[in-house]
């Protein structure tokens, strides 16, 4: 009969020991820098006052309040300038927008 995993073996026991330390580690390091302790740092400083999320490797950013949009790709090179537009919805193959008056109607990657 192989001995296994099964409670009472030493192995079950190390792997319960091991288990305890890193919770025990972790909730000292916890109480010990708390939520507050850690520090962050941008990686790219805020830059637009409207950005969707990335589909398809582009999204949409608004860079002041009122302003066109722009189509950007992850490096931040415009794909799309100047889309004039009080709203556009996430990139996707079509996204929705809402431009000035009362237009409104879908526009794909390419503007």
């Amino acid at each position: 009969m192989p001995v296994g995993n099964r409670p009472g073996s030493s192995r079950y026991f190390l792997r319960f020991v091991v288990l305890m330390v890193v919770v025990v580690v972790s909730g000292w390091l916890y109480y010990r820098y708390g939520p507050d302790g850690l520090e962050f740092e941008w990686l790219l400083e805020p830059q637009f006052n409207c950005a969707t999320p990335f589909g398809h490797g582009v999204a949409w950013v608004q860079e002041k309040e009122g302003g066109p949009y722009k189509l950007i790709d992850k490096k931040g090179r415009a794909v799309v300038r100047d889309f004039s537009a009080k709203y556009v919805s996430p990139a996707d193959v079509l996204s929705y927008f809402e431009g000035p008056g009362n237009l409104e109607g879908y526009v794909d990657l390419t503007g």
